[in-house]
């Protein structure tokens, strides 16, 4: 998961910058989603295709930084758990 303060990429202070990718390297193709936690909301996107071999990423845009300064990113394969990166500071 990568995260950048606004301000570095627009000027805008309140903003923050993320996406999140995941790189599968063997195995049956899976259907998932990737999440972004920012503990006052959780962000989801559609529903990405992933083979092995192949790397996929979802950027969530320009986003309110959250107040607590942590976001966890995650994905989340249909029919099995929740799996998350480890926090990074937005601010």
């Amino acid at each position: 998961m990568e995260v950048q303060n606004g301000r570095f990429v627009s000027g805008n202070s309140s903003l923050f910058y993320s996406a999140v990718s995941y790189k599968k390297t063997s195995g049956s193709t899976i259907y998932a989603s990737f999440l972004l936690d920012t503990s006052a909301k959780t962000y989801s996107s559609s529903t990405y295709t992933i083979a092995a071999g192949q790397t996929k990423a979802h950027s969530f845009g320009g986003l309110p930084v959250p107040s607590g300064c942590r976001v966890v990113g995650g994905l989340h394969p249909s029919g099995q758990g929740y799996f998350w990166t480890p926090a990074l500071n937005p601010c």
